[in-house]
């Protein structure tokens, strides 16, 4: 049976949410850049005509592929901090499944891709060109 490494307790209110959170579903304005968006129906329905939007890079460095998404919703359940909606992952290779996440504008993300891709190389031996 697998250790239990952390575990933390929440008050929440309604639909999960911590007392005084208004919503942790975004939808990405004109530019590119996330927006809240506390409506459900109306998420639901700029992501069903926006999916192809959600990615923001992908990579392949040797065995790794490095992936930056939107996703949509604010992953960051520790509840403290701004939220995480952008997140950078990698599948294969030395660092196989390392990912990180972070608020912000598109621009961060592509900086958060461009990092990861930095370090897989370094982790793989790939030289920067």
């Amino acid at each position: 049976m697998p250790k239990i490494l952390h575990t933390t307790v929440h008050t929440t209110v309604g639909f999960g949410y911590p007392l005084g959170v208004q919503t942790r579903h975004y939808i990405l304005d004109e530019l590119g850049n996330p927006k809240p968006e506390p409506d459900l129906l109306t998420h639901a329905r700029w992501w069903a005509a926006n999916e192809h939007r959600a990615r923001v890079a992908e990579s392949q460095v040797g065995p790794a592929r490095i992936s930056t998404v939107f996703l949509k919703s604010d992953w960051n359940f520790s509840f403290k901090g701004g939220p995480a909606f952008w997140e950078t992952m990698v599948f294969g290779g030395r660092m196989d499944m390392e990912c990180v996440r972070c608020g912000g504008t598109l621009e961060q993300a592509e900086a958060m891709h461009e990092r990861m891709a930095a370090a897989v190389m370094e982790a793989e031996g790939v030289a920067v060109r």
